[in-house]
């Protein structure tokens, strides 16, 4: 661990130190901080914080955008926390110790728990274009807080990660469950409708600038947007019995000359949307007819 301790950071790698404080001791000045989870501590108690990549602060407990930056020159980090506030810590020994800006008697420590899993790195915070059987590939996130989100199929739905296994597991309510496999190093999940393997799915990670898919369209749009027509689990057609015409018989309506029948002692009303004007002849209607003819009625 101490030879651990003292590697550069400039040659840092997750693979090689699977847990614990990896901070060095005074006499190493670091180049950069490791990225993964830390242990953020204060008078009301320690919890989970993250480091992400693109200087990205991530806290699952108390989620708000923030960001975080290290100065090699002086090894401190801060930390802009949005509205929880901001935050200076310093490099002392193993740990990371300061407190609110401006103000260091409310006091904050951080110390490395450990690195993101590659899996994590992946598919945490990400975004990817989902492929599916005769369907226009259409975009989802997989957010840090374990949300599954989709603007075309918008709605409250999760996901989870199993890193040992290598799996992620999408539960996306009434569309259905689905179980995919992480393949880290060609950013690709694939996967299926749970129960039902002919029913792939394909996701491709966003940066990875693959346009290619198992779709059998024949145009390739090179910015497809999502699909709202679409289905990312499509019902089968309706039976042939069924009766699918939904067509339904249309009227144009017509001034009437009268509307009240030939012959009736009532005197003719016109509603407000209709001419009071009649024409010259007039051919006589069924009287189901002249009810239609009832404008406004």
């Amino acid at each position: 661990m101490e030879d651990l301790l003292r590697l550069s950071f400039t040659e840092y790698h997750p693979s090689q130190h699977p847990c614990s404080t990896l901070l060095p001791d005074p006499l190493v000045q670091m180049s950069a901080l490791p990225t993964g989870i830390y242990n953020f501590a204060w008078s009301g108690g320690t919890f989970e914080v993250q480091l992400r990549a693109r200087n990205i602060f991530w806290c699952p407990q108390f989620p708000a955008a923030a960001t975080w930056a290290f100065s090699a020159e002086t090894q401190t980090l801060e930390i802009d926390w949005g509205k929880y506030g901001q935050y200076v810590l310093k490099v002392q020994g193993s740990e990371l110790v300061g407190g609110v800006r401006g103000n260091e008697s409310d006091w904050r420590k951080a110390s490395f728990k450990r690195a993101f899993t590659p899996q994590e790195e992946l598919v945490s915070g990400s975004a990817w274009m989902l492929h599916f059987e005769n369907g226009v590939p259409f975009r989802i996130e997989l957010r840090a807080d374990g949300h599954f989100h989709c603007a075309s199929y918008p709605g409250h739905f999760s996901y989870k990660l199993n890193s040992e296994a290598g799996t992620l597991a999408i539960e996306w309510g009434k569309y259905g469950s689905y179980d995919f496999t992480i393949d880290v190093e060609k950013k690709v999940l694939t996967g299926a409708l749970r129960g039902n393997p002919a029913s792939w799915r394909r996701c491709e990670s966003k940066t990875t600038g693959k346009t290619t898919s198992k779709t059998t369209s024949k145009t390739t749009n090179p910015n497809p947007k999502p699909n709202r027509d679409s289905n990312p689990n499509p019902k089968p057609n309706p039976s042939p019995n069924t009766n699918t015409n939904t067509n339904t018989n249309t009227y144009t309506y017509r001034t009437p000359t009268r509307l009240r029948g030939a012959g009736s002692s009532t005197p003719s009303r016109s509603p407000p949307s209709c001419s009071t004007s009649t024409a010259s002849t007039r051919t006589e209607r069924p009287a189901a007819h002249r009810v239609r003819l009832r404008c406004g009625l």
